[in-house]
């Protein structure tokens, strides 16, 4: 058995564009989650137990400083464009290998807490299957 080396890294360096736009320095919180229905069964004998996986479907988590001032600002974007489709390519270390996907957009949130920068969060459906670069190239 081969023994894989691990290269970990830390998240503090990504890239995020959606459609021709750059947003990484908006964000704190990138994340696209794959979420698999699980489909279980028993009977009433100790081995008639089943399991079968579902189709996947994934989100993309993301957390950024609200901005209504700036015109192209992720929360303009959010806002003004809820409803359609775009895509987001995300790459977790600069210069590394990237995923994209493709998002429905919803509108964030407006407003927060006192003396504090306003944040909002949003969880976006993606729309088909994330593709990854080739790694190492």
């Amino acid at each position: 058995m081969a023994v894989v080396p691990l290269q970990p890294f830390q998240l503090n360096d990504v890239t995020l564009t959606i459609g021709s736009d750059n947003y990484e320095a908006s964000v704190n919180q990138v994340e696209l989650t794959p979420n698999t229905t699980v489909v279980k069964w028993r009977g009433m004998t100790p081995t008639s137990k089943f399991a079968f996986a579902g189709a996947v479907e994934n989100e993309l988590v993301l957390k950024f400083a609200q901005d209504f001032e700036t015109a192209n600002s992720l929360s303009n974007r959010l806002q003004e464009d809820a409803g359609t489709t775009e895509t987001f390519t995300f790459a977790p270390k600069a210069g590394g290998r990237t995923v994209t996907v493709t998002v429905l957009l919803i509108a964030g949130s407006v407003g927060g807490s006192l003396d504090n920068v306003a944040e909002a969060t949003v969880t976006l459906p993606v729309i088909g299957v994330p593709t990854w670069s080739t790694p190492g190239a």
